[in-house]
């Protein structure tokens, strides 16, 4: 992803860094070496444990959903043959029941990133598959009072929806955006 080449320049190398939606921990591993700490969210239950196997020092796994309440939640994950669920695309987008390969739910614990009350937070990455505006409701608090530099996600197939809609719903956040191009930030 060429997303990778421009972390340099997006983390604060000296507040911590906080991966949402971490799958097996790639960004976890490319941010524990450019942070002191990173915090590394992943509810997927084939996942998890691919993600702590190899965890960096420097970083802490969580078996959790963010969102924007606090509690238990039912990620929905594709399922694409018999052999059972997938590790890509699962989500608490309860629209992805509608898929008509076929889908798996299992029940999860979910927290608002508020919860955890984390300080000197200067980057947020997250995928979290068609949740974003929710998982954004979930850390206001901490994105108003640590203003970091935040990396969403956002795909227009998950929310079958323009990218514009999509932002303009987390429009409370009153930030710059910027996509990524032939390997350089563009508004």
């Amino acid at each position: 992803e060429s997303e990778f080449n421009i972390l340099p320049q997006l983390v604060d190398r000296t507040k911590i860094a906080i991966d949402i939606g971490a799958n097996k921990g790639v960004y976890t591993h490319s941010l524990a070496k450019l942070c002191p700490e990173v915090h590394a969210f992943e509810p997927h239950p084939k996942m998890f444990p691919l993600l702590t196997r190899a965890l960096p020092a420097n970083a802490k796994a969580y078996n959790v959903a963010v969102s924007d309440s606090n509690g238990t939640a039912e990620l929905v994950i594709p399922s694409y043959n018999k052999a059972g669920f997938t590790n890509q695309g699962a989500s608490l987008d309860q629209n992805k029941k509608t898929a008509p390969f076929g889908f798996t739910t299992v029940p999860i614990a979910a927290h608002t990133l508020d919860f955890y009350n984390f300080i000197n937070v200067g980057f947020i990455k997250m995928d979290v598959e068609g949740f974003e505006a929710s998982a954004v409701r979930g850390m206001l608090e901490t994105v108003r009072r640590e203003k970091p530099t935040l990396m969403i996600e956002i795909e227009e197939w998950h929310r079958k929806r323009p990218i514009e809609e999509c932002l303009a719903e987390m429009g409370v956040l009153n930030a710059d955006v910027f996509f990524v191009r032939d390997g350089a930030l563009r508004p």
